[in-house]
Formats: structure tokens, sequence, C-alpha cells
């Protein structure tokens, strides 16, 4: 299986908000990418490559950025074997592709015929032990199916940016036309503010018990 971390936004509410604090405790954090913000121990991003890694069920994570961030990814992803970083060349937010238009990129890009995990790469998991159901597993039949729905979909090329760039406005069209299974977890982290980062940033510093086994 592969896994695709969509990681193409410009962070502009978290830069606002960093740049308004009068404190001076977040200045580090300007012109950082979301998902390279560090997070406990290291980078917000880094959590979700060592738990793909160590579950043995994804060979090849891809991440895609924009222009902006590349030469950060790049460097960053110089430490893992198993990561590769693509640019959607988009040089602005209001020039963003969306996270579906991020996606298809990919697939097409490295050319993937395998199972896909996407994942929101400024997302982590609130106490993911508290869960262990899993969900089942697409048949190679449906995964092909939903590389194709994500190819059709694009027919929205002319739709505002906000529609194109939410992946649930996806699940939500793809629903009627093939079977979507979904797995419950106790609750996330959407670090898109400076309240939601030192919240999240928090969590790993002194709540999660057990850092080394996060989301393995």
């Amino acid at each position: 299986m592969k896994a695709v971390i969509l990681a193409a936004g410009y962070g502009t509410r978290l830069q606002r908000d960093v740049a308004a604090d009068g404190s001076g405790r977040f200045a580090h954090l300007a012109g950082t990418a979301k998902p390279l913000l560090p997070v406990g121990r290291c980078a917000l991003i880094s959590h979700w490559v060592r738990a793909l890694t160590a579950s043995d069920c994804v060979d090849r994570i891809y991440v895609v950025t924009n222009a902006v961030y590349l030469a950060a990814f790049e460097e960053w992803a110089s430490h893992f074997t198993n990561v590769e970083i693509l640019s959607d060349r988009t040089t602005s937010n209001d020039g963003r592709l969306g996270a579906v238009a991020c996606l298809q990129l990919a697939v097409k890009h490295f050319a993937v015929e395998d199972h896909v995990l996407v994942i929101g790469g400024n997302s982590e998991i609130r106490d993911p032990g508290s869960r262990r159901r899993s969900p089942r597993p697409l048949h190679e039949g449906e995964a092909s199916s939903l590389r194709d729905h994500v190819q059709e979909s694009k027919e929205k090329k002319e739709a505002p940016i906000d529609e194109k760039d939410a992946p649930g406005n996806f699940v939500s069209w793809l629903i009627p036309r093939e079977p979507v299974y979904i797995h419950q977890i106790s609750g996330r982290f959407d670090v898109g503010s400076l309240a939601s980062y030192i919240e999240c940033d928090l969590y790993f510093r002194e709540r999660l018990q057990d850092v080394e086994s996060y989301m393995v």
C-alpha cells in the first residue's frame, strides 16, 4: 500500500496568529509549513511517517507540497528512505490546487497502481489506541475504481477552490457511486491556528503516555 500525505497548504491563518502573538514565544514558527511544525520531539508529519513505517503496511510515502515549501520538505525527507516529495508548483494560497487535485497529481505522477492511504498533513489522531477494530480493506477492484473516480471528479474544475479543497466533498460525491467504509476514532487534532497547534504540541509533550508506540 502507498500513502499520500497532503501538505500543499500555506497555513495563512496560523502565520497570521504567529505574527499577531505579542509574547514572542512562537516566533520560531514563522514561515514553517504546518506539517513541519515541531510537535513533541519531532515534526508533526514525522509522527505519521514513523507509524506508517513501523506498521509494515505502507512501502512508500508520497508527500505533496507547494513550490514555497519544497526545499524545506526535501531537507526533512532526506532523513527517511521511504519518502518522496512532489511539488504542485503553486506559489500562493490563492493559486492552490486543492486537496483532491493534489491527490490526483500524486497518483498520476508516481503511477500509483496500489491501495492508497490519504492523510491530511496538518492532522494528528488523538488517543489512537482507544479503538482497535479495523475497517474492512478495499478489494483491488474497488481500489482501482476509487482511482478512476478521483479522475472523474475532476470534471468540477471550475468549482470554487473551497469546494475543491475539501476532501469531504469528494467522499460525499463518491458515496452514491461506490461502497464507502469508515473507521471511528476518538478524536483528532486539526492544526490550523496557533491555539490548535499549542493544544496538539502540549498533548504530545505531556499527555501522550507512550510516544514511541503512537499509532503503531
